[in-house]
């Protein structure tokens, strides 16, 4: 579906250009800049993780490009697209993420949320590469 392709798209788009810009916003506090930062990463790790999950091997945004840019940019093998989305959310955790939120700020991103999701990019990563390194030890075991 294209629109849910776009949408994520424009989500980390969004990200981007909060993180390129957050640090000119005058009398914000340095802590809340690096926290908004970090939940910035958090979300685009998210975003291309229901990308790959959706499409496979998907187009990695690792910078903020206009909708009017020609850049061409292509698909990125799989391997290469988990292992991305992995450090993103490590990022995330090691530059700024809280560990807790208020109740207040209910449904924001934590540490605990970054390395769940985490474990399930590699969960299903597993998956993919499983069968056919569970053929090659049983061939390798028979023999």
């Amino acid at each position: 579906d294209f629109a849910y392709w776009s949408r994520m798209y424009a989500g980390i788009r969004r990200c981007y250009t909060l993180i390129n810009n957050v640090d000119a916003v005058p009398r914000m506090e340095e802590e809340l800049k690096i926290i908004y930062k970090a939940e910035a990463n958090f979300l685009i790790a998210y975003y291309h993780f229901m990308l790959l999950r959706a499409y496979g091997p998907i187009i990695i945004m690792d910078h903020e490009v206009s909708v009017s840019s020609t850049e061409k940019l292509k698909r990125s093998p799989f391997d290469v697209c988990v292992k991305w989305i992995a450090d993103k959310y490590d990022e995330a955790c090691n530059n700024g993420l809280l560990a807790v939120q208020s109740s207040s700020y209910y449904g924001r991103a934590t540490q605990l949320a970054a390395k769940a999701l985490k474990a399930s990019l590699l969960f299903s990563m597993a998956i993919v590469f499983m069968p056919t390194h569970l053929f090659t030890i049983r061939r390798q075991m028979s023999h």
